[in-house]
């Protein structure tokens, strides 16, 4: 079973992953994500509405905190292959 997450509890997840953010900030960039992905670090993290609820799944938040970690000429050379 997928493990799913509100965006409070994702912000949490980020905060622990990627500290140099606070919860309070990752959960604002997890809320605007979905419209402003392309203003933030052009990487949009999947999400879904349950019930009126932005959520996460684990498998998205951890691929993003891959994508975050990459040094960015790497970042580079993956967007030129595609």
């Amino acid at each position: 079973m997928k493990r799913i997450f509100t965006l409070n509890d994702g912000a949490s997840f980020l905060a622990d992953a990627l500290p140099h953010k606070t919860h309070q900030q990752w959960w604002g960039y997890l809320k605007h994500n979905p419209r402003k992905w392309r203003e933030q670090n052009g990487i949009r993290i999947c999400c879904y509405v349950i019930d009126g609820e932005i959520t996460y799944t684990e498998a998205g938040l951890k691929a993003f905190v891959h994508a975050f970690k990459q040094p960015k000429s790497q970042h580079h050379k993956h967007k030129e292959a595609a």
